[in-house]
């Protein structure tokens, strides 16, 4: 397989199906032999073409609630890696007491929608209950659990698949509850308040992705695997971009003023990648203790993506003498 040409075309042409076909089986034979017969490859590629995943979420959700330790223990285990709260100085806080002074007596609902179990153990190393619900549990039947705070988990696939979550999710919106949202979460949440979404030409992934905050200027280093993102010209009334990826400006947060709540596309519970957006976890805190929290956000700088500046560069040196 020549993977260099594979990568040229994926470079160009985007993210898309795909088949691998290998061994000796009858059904490998099959294939094999149909490639070289145009009619039989061509339903091959209209079947590629055709593959779509349904019902992802629904495959993943409740896999975070086997975290069944105390608060004490969870912080007391993560120590011992290093892995404690960090705040937005990028300083570890190593005192069990100091981390979770803020949300000691505070429940938080995990709406998992295929959940990191690390969301899970951030929550509990700021002192908060959490109490796990399937993709599938009504907004009714969140709101009777009284929450002082819900958390919309990372997920797989398409988030405007999952037309039924989003309507549960408008309605928890608007219930006045602070919410945290989280990739999928996220996405999701976008949708609810009436934002559009889209699927990237080639997605992000990896634990080295640069996600700059508008509201202070810092860039900061991110923990991403994501293939669709909220368009940014379809955000409305209320709701602002909080961080832009500046590889390609595509949105990478936002901040709402007119409800208690706030998301990101990136991954600050980390586990794998950097601790730098772990203090996203304690504006959640905060935000639970402070539904003004974000009453006044402003996005102060501007929304820089690379590819952009570098077309641009690219264009205006065109036809010059300068040598590379």
């Amino acid at each position: 397989m020549d993977t260099r040409k594979l990568t040229k075309v994926l470079r160009e042409a985007g993210v898309m199906n795909g088949m691998i076909i290998s061994g000796s089986s009858a059904e490998a034979l099959e294939c094999f032999n149909a490639l070289e017969n145009p009619l039989e490859k061509e339903k091959i590629l209209e079947k590629i073409k055709a593959y779509k995943i349904e019902k992802a979420v629904e495959a993943v959700t409740l896999n975070a609630d086997k975290i069944e330790q105390s608060a004490d223990v969870v912080f007391k285990t993560s120590a011992e890696y290093r892995a404690v709260p960090v705040t937005k100085d990028g300083l570890k806080v190593n005192d069990p007491e100091l981390a979770m002074k803020n949300g000691k007596g505070k429940k938080v609902v995990l709406w998992d929608f295929g959940a990191k179990a690390n969301i899970r153990r951030e929550l509990l190393k700021r002192g908060v209950d959490v109490e796990t619900v399937a993709c599938d549990t009504k907004a009714e039947d969140i709101l009777k659990r009284n929450p002082d705070g819900i958390m919309l988990s990372n997920g797989p696939g398409d988030p405007a698949d999952n037309v039924e979550i989003i309507e549960n999710i408008k309605k928890i919106s608007e219930s006045g509850i602070p919410v945290f949202g989280i990739c999928l979460g996220h996405q999701m949440l976008a949708l609810a308040r009436g934002a559009k979404t889209s699927k990237l030409k080639y997605g992000h992934r990896g634990g080295n992705q640069p996600v700059k905050q508008l509201s202070t200027g810092r860039v900061y280093i991110s923990s991403q695997n994501h293939g669709y993102a909220v368009n940014n010209e379809s955000l409305p009334k209320g709701a602002f971009l909080s961080f832009v990826n500046t590889n390609d400006g595509t949105c990478e947060g936002i901040t709402y003023t007119d409800i208690p709540a706030f998301s990101v596309q990136f991954h600050p519970e980390a586990s794998g990648g950097p601790l730098d957006t772990n203090f996203l976890f304690d504006d959640f805190i905060n935000l639970i203790n402070d539904r003004n929290y974000f009453k006044n956000f402003k996005p102060e700088f501007e929304r820089v993506d690379a590819i952009s500046y570098f077309k641009s560069t690219i264009k205006e040196t065109n036809g010059s003498k300068l040598c590379l």
